[in-house]
């Protein structure tokens, strides 16, 4: 990743220098978390999730990818990181897209695409497919040495060629799983006995335990950010938050609590400070946007049940304003340290994105540019105005 003023390589403060290791890594101060670069410099993520060159190859879009890109290594080299630098942002959060409801989300970016993009990204390794919105998850018996062994496999896979590279952030694994005790006791014989409440403990613990081990098996040097887990109000059917023993059990075994959560950063806010004290991990909003009406997307849409309608916004300037807002309030606490933005490219199934199903940026993108391209001295300065409000509200 170029350099720019007053950025590292990766996108990190050059204002100030703390240790530098080769890797990005987390740090712990008296003013609250942050990550810090492979150079020593803070970084706060503005990344984007789900990526995938499918959205550009419709029937009526195709052209436009053959002609501007003819391959899909050129779409991600001249497409996505030629936009994202362009933009501002500084790190692929995840790549995997919806492309059906219900079902499975597109592949994953394989290592080598990543690793050549030269930019920061943080993969998914897909060690159990247990997503609460997926009609194909698949629970295992997470003590048996068949899971072992697939764990095993996939921090091969995953881990081994990347485990020197200073562009990847860490892994994160399933997106909104759904601890489902249930279905677990189905495939787990050691849990007959057991209230609901041990036995999700153990195979949380469990879980946590072989995940963590696989990857530092292979990779003992780069973050892990774990599941990202699912917020609450982010289905039709209503709350869905975690149990608390999800957070206490994976403390150990992670170095970043990932959270998806499709509200504005006051309603997660509550939550959000609860599960911090009880894991103690700086926290990555891992996937979340805001969403205005476009050629596919109308005010009344059934995409807007179940509180998503708290992100709808009225246009693509409002849509650039709530991005400004969410990274400030987030960077606030104390112990954010990034947002992962949904999406990159409009498809017909997720019907927003930076850019539409033609390739062309939506309006928002010139706000986020402008407030990327100055990304900690604004971050700072909204921080300084909120401490000024909070201090004149107290006298």
């Amino acid at each position: 990743m170029a350099e720019r003023d007053g950025f590292d390589r990766y996108g990190g403060d050059l204002r100030t220098q703390l240790a530098a290791t080769g890797f990005f890594r987390t740090e712990k101060s008296d003013s609250g978390w942050r990550l810090v670069t492979p150079e020593g410099h803070p970084f706060f993520i503005v990344g984007i999730a789900h990526v995938d060159d499918s959205a550009l190859k419709y029937a009526e879009s195709i052209d436009v990818y053959r002609e501007r890109y003819g391959s899909r290594s050129s779409w991600i080299s001249d497409c996505v990181v030629a936009s994202l630098r362009g933009w501002g942002f500084n790190a692929l959060a995840w790549t995997k897209q919806w492309v059906s409801p219900q079902m499975r989300h597109s592949p994953e970016w394989t290592p080598d695409e990543y690793r050549g993009s030269g930019f920061p990204y943080i993969p998914h390794i897909d060690f159990l497919s247990f997503e609460r919105w997926n009609q194909q998850a698949v629970y295992k018996d997470v003590f048996g040495t068949d899971f072992e062994d697939w764990c095993d496999y996939q921090a091969r896979y995953w881990c081994a060629p990347l485990a020197d590279d200073p562009n990847l952030v860490g892994y994160a694994y399933t997106a909104r799983p759904h601890w489902d005790i249930a279905r677990f006791r189905e495939v787990t014989p050691s849990l007959e006995g057991l209230d609901d409440h041990e036995a999700l403990r153990r195979v949380v613990r469990r879980y946590y335990q072989v995940t963590h081990d696989a990857i530092r098996r292979y990779d003992p040097d780069h973050l892990i950010f774990g599941d990202l887990v699912e917020g609450a109000d982010t289905l039709p059917t209503g709350p869905s938050e975690p149990p608390p023993v999800v957070f206490t059990e994976m403390g150990e075994y992670v170095d970043v609590l990932s959270v998806n959560w499709y509200h504005p950063f006051d309603i997660m806010r509550e939550s959000l400070d609860a599960w911090q004290r009880l894991c103690d991990k700086p926290v990555f909003l891992s996937d979340s946007a805001f969403v205005a009406p476009n050629d596919l997307l109308t005010r009344d849409d059934p995409l807007f049940e179940g509180g998503w309608e708290k992100l709808r916004v009225q246009d693509e300037k409002e849509r650039g304003e709530a991005y400004v807002e969410m990274v400030e309030k987030a960077y606030a606490s104390g112990y954010v340290v990034g947002w992962g933005w949904c999406s990159f490219m409009q498809n017909k199934v997720r019907k927003y994105g930076l850019k539409s199903r033609f390739d062309e940026p939506y309006e928002c993108t010139e706000i986020m540019q402008d407030f990327n391209s100055h990304l900690y001295a604004n971050l700072d300065a909204a921080v300084s105005k909120r401490s000024h409000r909070t201090e004149g509200a107290a006298r």
